[in-house]
Order: C-alpha cells, then sequence, then structure tokens
C-alpha cells in the first residue's frame, strides 16, 4: 500500500530549480551565490564596476577550505531589471549601500518577497 501513495505522490510533484539573485559579489555574496551555483541552482550576480567584468570575464572561484569552486561562467549584470523574477534576493553589499541596493533591485523582486542583508560585520576604527 505504501507503494501505491507513494507512486501517486510522485506523478504529482512538479520541481522547478530555485532562482536566486544576489545584489554583490564581493566576498559574501560570491561565496554563497559561487556555493548556490555549483549545487545547481539559477544564480544572478548583481554588481557593477570591477566585480563585474571580473565575473564576466574569469567567472567566480572560491578557494575554501571545505573545497574550491570554480565557475568558469556565470550570469551576471549591472541592470535588476534584466533579472526578472526570483524566489530569494541576498543583499550582500557593504552595510551603508543596503538602501540603495534594495531600492535599485525592487523591479526584480516578488512583491511579497522577503530579504535578509547578509554583510561582512566589520568596525572600522577612527583615528585618535
Amino acid at each position: 500500500m505504501s507503494a501505491t501513495i507513494l507512486s501517486a505522490f510522485s506523478h504529482a510533484t512538479i520541481c522547478r530549480p530555485m532562482r536566486v539573485a544576489v545584489v554583490g559579489s564581493g566576498g559574501v555574496g560570491g561565496y554563497f551565490g559561487g556555493r548556490l551555483a555549483s549545487a545547481g541552482t539559477e544564480v544572478v550576480f548583481i554588481a557593477r564596476g570591477a566585480h563585474l567584468a571580473a565575473l564576466k570575464t574569469r567567472g567566480l572561484r572560491i578557494q575554501s577550505p571545505l573545497g574550491d569552486v570554480d565557475l568558469p561562467t556565470v550570469n551576471a549584470t549591472d541592470d535588476p531589471e534584466a533579472v526578472g523574477r526570483v524566489d530569494v534576493a541576498f543583499f550582500t553589499v557593504k552595510l551603508l549601500r543596503h538602501r540603495s541596493g534594495k531600492r535599485d533591485s525592487a523591479a526584480s523582486n516578488r512583491p511579497r518577497l522577503r530579504s535578509r542583508p547578509l554583510s561582512e560585520r566589520r568596525r572600522e576604527r577612527r583615528a585618535r
């Protein structure tokens, strides 16, 4: 009887890959976006400047004690509108840029999409 139930559910299951946008492709965004991409998730990196140029020309490489990842090509853009709908958006920009990052990428999110910023928590010391 259990095989029949499993058989019925296996035909009804529809799987599609999750679509993820990573806003900011530095250390934090590059690491988590790269790990997700290497696992088969569709990841779009939203970057600008030197990070965007490096992603487009060299791809992404992660060197880690947990295992290296080499992605020779990644999907990267500087235009959030071109990304379209995503299931999850990671904001991995510097703390001072969170507001502009949310505003710039608002078009790529679903109306009720929740997001969380991931960032390095660095304290900058003031010279005395």
